[in-house]
C-alpha cells in the first residue's frame, strides 16, 4: 500500500511539473481586411489562440502615404498572446494625406456601428473599450476626431509619433505616446509625441521617448519597412516594435483601472537592448 501511495505521489508530482514547465500556447496571429464607407479601409489583427479575442479594440490610423498593410509586424506584436484586436485604419484610401479628422471619425463610427459584421470575432462591444489614435498624420486626425465621434466613447488615445500636436490642444482621456528625442523625417520632436504627452491629463498619461540622437531609429520604425525612401526603417530595431506592442496591454489595464504606477510601464523596457528608451508618467516632466 505504501509503495502504491509513493507511486501515486510521484505521478501527481510529475504531472504538476509537466503543467508548470510546459510551454505556453503558441500565438496564432491572423489578419483580415474590410472596406468601410466606400473610401475607408481597415485591416484587423488578432491572436486566435487566446480565449477571448476581443476585450479591447485599437483603431489606429495609418501615416502619410502609408496603407493598412504597412503595419502588420507592429500589429502582430500588439496582439500576440493578448485579448486585443489591433485595427489599422486608412480613412483616406488612395490619398497620401491622412490629416482629415472628419473622415477618420466617419470610418471609426462605421466600425463601431457595424463591429460584428466588419470584425466577426467581436460579437459585442469590447468590455475594455475602444482606443483611438494613429501614427504620424493620423495622430492629428484622431485627435481632431475626439469631438466628432458619435458611436463610441474612446477609453484612451494612442499616439505613435503623432504629428502635428500643438499647445492649443488638450487630451483628457488616458493617453499613451511613443516618440523620439530628436526631430526625424521632418517630424518636429516638439510637435509630436512629446507635445502630445505635455497636453494630456497629468494623472493618466505615458510617454516612451526613444533616444535617436545618433540619427536612428526613425519616425517610421512602427511600419514593416519604413515610409518609402524618405524615412526607412531598420530591421535592427524590430525589438522596439515588440516593446511598443508590450506597452499596450499595461496601458489598457491602467486606462480601465485609473491607476498609472510608473514601475508598471518601466517593466516593459526590461529586455530592450537595441536602443535607450526613457518612460515618463503623469507628473514627470520631459
Amino acid at each position: 500500500m505504501q509503495v502504491f501511495r509513493r507511486v501515486l505521489e510521484f505521478v501527481v508530482a510529475l504531472l504538476a511539473a509537466i503543467v508548470l514547465y510546459s510551454s505556453p500556447t503558441e500565438a496564432k496571429v491572423l489578419s483580415n481586411t474590410a472596406i468601410v464607407d466606400g473610401k475607408g479601409r481597415i485591416r484587423f489583427t488578432y491572436d486566435a489562440s487566446v480565449d477571448d479575442q476581443c476585450t479591447s479594440v485599437l483603431l489606429l490610423g495609418v501615416g502619410t502615404v502609408m496603407g493598412i498593410g504597412s503595419y502588420d509586424s507592429q500589429a502582430s506584436d500588439i496582439v500576440s498572446g493578448k485579448s486585443v484586436v489591433a485595427v489599422f485604419v486608412d480613412h483616406a484610401w488612395m490619398w497620401p494625406f491622412k490629416t482629415n479628422s472628419k473622415r477618420y471619425a466617419t470610418v471609426v463610427d462605421k466600425v463601431a456601428e457595424n463591429l460584428s459584421d466588419l470584425i466577426p470575432i467581436c460579437k459585442a462591444p469590447p468590455k475594455d473599450g475602444f482606443f483611438i489614435g494613429g501614427h504620424s498624420a493620423s495622430g492629428q486626425a484622431a485627435y481632431g476626431a475626439l469631438s466628432l465621434i458619435k458611436n463610441l466613447t474612446p477609453t484612451g488615445f494612442i499616439g505613435l509619433s503623432p504629428f502635428k500636436m500643438t499647445k492649443k490642444m488638450s487630451i483628457d482621456i488616458p493617453a499613451l505616446f511613443w516618440g523620439f528625442s530628436k526631430t526625424t523625417c521632418a517630424v518636429t520632436v516638439t510637435q509630436a509625441a512629446q507635445k502630445g504627452y505635455e497636453i494630456s491629463d497629468d494623472s493618466k498619461r505615458v510617454f516612451y521617448q526613444v533616444d535617436n540622437s545618433k540619427g536612428t531609429p526613425k519616425h517610421c520604425m512602427f511600419t514593416n519597412s519604413g515610409c518609402t525612401v524618405v524615412c526607412p526603417a531598420s530591421k535592427k530595431y524590430v525589438d522596439i516594435q515588440k516593446t511598443v506592442g508590450g506597452s499596450v496591454e499595461p496601458f489598457i489595464t491602467a486606462a480601465n483601472s485609473g491607476s498609472f504606477p510608473k514601475e508598471y510601464f518601466e517593466e516593459v523596457l526590461d529586455n530592450l537592448t537595441v536602443a535607450n528608451v526613457t518612460v515618463y508618467v503623469n507628473k514627470d516632466e520631459v
